[in-house]
């Protein structure tokens, strides 16, 4: 008995030895694969690295994209990962794109979607959103639909710009004007407003404080559209006409050299004496374009902008074309040149970029008649082209799409334009 006992006491430690040298490989045997592994996943990597990223050229309304695969499936469901699964045949064209019938301009908000870039929603005017909101839905991407109806919402909630035409000239009535008019952009419609105290031409007006402040002459006045009453305010030092005049903060600046709501105060002149210029800020600058020399009426294409907080001039590059009585707006930080004249009326548009400090003319012309003294407010990322005849139009930049609007009450040249 006892040496039965013996014998599988024996016998159990060498299956535990056994055991142990089994289980000693198997873990040295799992440390070698976890190795090779490894080394098959670094190879892979390199060899992926190696290959020429695969992308894919898409056509969208004549306009030609490229991207890749993976940005185009990067939303379950969409219309475009159901185009690169393979189940479904491609309008391919000849050069291989893939033709898509959409808005090219609005596809390039849908592809920075795609690869998880931010849409400056908040810069888009309604007709933008909604041409994004249909885009989205077509292409089956709900979170971005949700997204820009939101803002679009939002933006329908906020009380709509108001345009107020001011003042002018009617060539078939004598004299100048004192009636004002005013368009609501949301409802496309020309509304009679109360009387300026006076009549006035190539005057200036702008808005501030949620007020239209109006200058002209010897004549300086006030517009509070909630009271619907017009009060005279302090006069010029110099009394004056065919200035701009802009708003900036809690200031007015009328170029030629003076500031001030209640009172006016001298600030730093220009390096040249000018009429019938064009202005406009943008954040802390404000841009004196074009006018006339005065003795000659030689039209200028100087350039200057007034460093607000340092009250000093800086020139700048010079207009290609000298022009004066043109309009001048900021739209998405560039300096917009429109119309004017010099010995005849401007239809070419240049553009400023201040951080290349360079004028460009822009291929396409003034897609509205071009005028002598253009009125042109600018709403939302779109120009309103006011002045002259009685007929108006709203250019929609971004998408470059123009199209008539409600016609003026009055037609008048020489007037003043401001938005409230």
């Amino acid at each position: 008995m006892e040496q039965a006992l013996g014998s599988l006491t024996l016998s159990l430690d060498q299956v535990k030895k056994a055991f142990e040298e089994e289980r000693q490989n198997i873990s040295e045997e799992r440390t070698r694969l976890l190795r090779e592994k490894k080394e098959w996943e670094e190879i892979a990597v390199r060899l992926h690295q190696a290959q020429p990223a695969r992308t894919v050229r898409l056509n969208v309304g004549g306009m030609e994209f490229l991207t890749s695969p993976a940005t185009l499936s990067s939303v379950k469901g969409s219309f475009f990962e159901a185009m690169m699964s393979g189940r479904w045949p491609l309008n391919c064209m000849d050069n291989g794109a893939i033709f898509i019938d959409r808005d090219p301009q609005v596809f390039r908000h849908i592809l920075n979607f795609l690869r998880g870039d931010t849409i400056p929603l908040d810069s888009l005017s309604p007709s933008d959103l909604e041409s994004l909101i249909s885009d989205a839905d077509f292409y089956n991407l709900p979170g971005l639909t949700t997204a820009v109806r939101s803002v679009a919402e939002i933006k329908t909630i906020v009380k709509s710009r108001k345009i107020f035409l001011l003042g002018g000239v009617n060539y078939k009535r004598s004299g100048q004007l004192d009636q004002v008019e005013r368009y609501d952009t949301q409802t496309n419609r020309w509304e009679p407003m109360k009387s300026m105290p006076a009549a006035l031409s190539r005057f200036g007006a702008t808005a501030a404080g949620g007020k239209l402040w109006v200058f002209g002459g010897a004549s300086s006045f006030v517009y509070d559209p909630e009271e619907n009453e017009w009060s005279k305010i302090s006069s010029m030092i110099h009394p004056r006409s065919g200035f701009a005049v802009v708003s900036c903060d809690r200031f007015i600046y009328i170029i030629g050299g003076f500031t001030g709501l209640g009172t006016s105060s001298e600030m730093s002149p220009m390096s040249s004496s000018r009429k019938h210029l064009g202005a406009c800020v943008m954040e802390n600058w404000i841009y004196a374009v074009g006018g006339n020399s005065g003795a000659f009426k030689q039209s200028l294409n100087l350039v200057e902008r007034y460093d607000i907080v340092n009250d000093r001039w800086h020139q700048v590059d010079s207009i290609h074309t000298a022009r004066q009585d043109c309009s001048v707006v900021n739209i998405e930080g560039h300096i917009w040149v429109i119309g004017g004249s010099e010995t005849t009326t401007k239809d070419v548009i240049e553009v400023y970029d201040p951080k290349m400090n360079q004028w460009t003319s822009l291929a396409s012309p003034c897609p509205f008649p071009a005028v002598p003294t253009p009125c042109i407010a600018q709403v939302d990322g779109s120009l309103f082209f006011l002045g002259g005849a009685r007929e108006a139009g709203r250019w929609d930049v971004g998408r470059n799409h123009y199209e008539p609007i409600f016609p003026m009450l009055i037609g008048r040249q020489n007037a003043a334009v401001a938005v409230l």
